[in-house]
């Protein structure tokens, strides 16, 4: 069994970066923005489940209309395709990944 290597003084120096919101007490302009982010991240929250149902329901709907109807060679690997849940859920959050960026 390999477990993973230790992380050592690299997650203390992440650590240290959270010392920019004790600055935030001095300096009210980003206390005001800090303070408008942590609220608006309930709302955030609510938007990311509601595209989490979304991607649920057409992996769904991909996997009834889709699986199993396209047969690859055995040389290739199957990663796009709505045979099972979790790649049917995976294509479709790589499908809404590309439409963002093009």
């Amino acid at each position: 069994m390999s477990f993973m290597p230790p992380l050592g003084i690299s997650v203390l120096r992440c650590v240290r970066l959270l010392r920019i919101f004790k600055v935030t007490r001095h300096w009210t302009a980003l206390s005001n923005l800090v303070a408008s982010l942590l609220n608006s991240m309930k709302s955030i929250a609510s938007l990311l489940l509601l595209l989490f149902l979304f991607l649920i329901i057409f992996a769904l709907l991909g996997m009834q209309l889709f699986g199993g109807k396209f047969n690859f060679d055995e040389t290739q690997t199957k990663r796009s395709t709505f045979d099972a849940f979790p790649q049917a859920l995976l294509t479709c959050f790589q499908v809404t990944v590309d439409l963002n960026q093009s």
